[in-house]
């Protein structure tokens, strides 16, 4: 298990298996001079909801996480992103085990703000001085995991006029669960999901089970679409310490 250490950052946890897969098939066939059945028509699929995750993710949204961590952890996060301005707001909190921990964190464009909850200064860090490979480099392209997500799926189908479900690859270079508080980093395993979108297409709830040495189960929930994001630079600021940049 590792862990990652900026201020105070959230776990990072390691889940190593055996990839596993599984195929299904069916067959039919027609009595002789029958004509075939007209088949059904197709439900909508991956696509339509790739489709859905990529428009929700070009938009503004808040965002609440509860997810099962390694160790018996809970990871609950909550905050709001906006990925035109490229500001980002959360508070993550890890209970139980043996590391508990909770930080709040702001990044606009290229700086960094953290602190623990309750502090009254937070931490600077200059993003451009750091590594592009440093583990504390953000990805503002992508920080809530929810554009790995999408590249990740599987299959997809819909269940109901506003809901889906399907599988997706949980091993990736990068961790990208749970939604919105990256943090687990898993190999092999199996990964399945349902989520639910609203009258406009939104993605409104994601939930994923992760099963490799043990079973986790993540719930991601998204609101606010489209609406303006508060989000600005913190008045008490401490810069951090030059080793950062090493």
């Amino acid at each position: 298990m590792k862990k990652r250490l900026f201020a105070l950052a959230a776990g990072f946890f390691l889940i190593a298996g055996c990839a596993q897969t599984g195929q299904f098939a069916a067959a039919g066939s027609t009595s002789p001079g029958r004509a075939p059945a007209p088949a059904p028509a197709e439900k909508p699929g991956k696509d339509e909801f790739v489709a859905a995750l990529e428009k929700t993710g070009k938009t503004a949204y808040k965002f609440a996480v509860s997810a099962a961590a390694p160790e018996k952890q809970r990871i609950q996060a909550t905050g709001s992103f906006d990925p035109r301005s490229k500001k980002l707001s959360n508070t993550i909190k890890v209970t139980g085990g043996k590391d508990p921990q909770s930080r709040q964190r702001i990044v606009i464009a290229g700086d960094l703000y953290e602190k623990k909850p309750g502090e009254r200064t937070w931490v600077h860090l200059d993003l451009k001085r750091v590594k592009k490979d440093s583990y504390l480099q953000v990805n503002m392209a992508d920080p809530n995991g929810l554009g790995a997500f999408t590249k990740a799926i599987e299959s997809a189908q819909q269940t109901g006029p506003r809901g889906w479900s399907g599988a997706f690859d949980p091993s990736s270079a990068d961790e990208f669960l749970p939604i919105g508080a990256p943090s687990i980093w898993i190999l092999g395993g199996t990964a399945t999901f349902t989520a639910l979108t609203d009258a406009q297409g939104w993605i409104t709830k994601i939930t994923v089970q992760v099963r490799n040495k043990e079973t986790l189960n993540m719930t991601t929930t998204f609101s606010a679409h489209g609406k303006p994001v508060a989000i600005t630079k913190p008045k008490r600021v401490g810069e951090a310490m030059d080793i950062y940049y090493d």
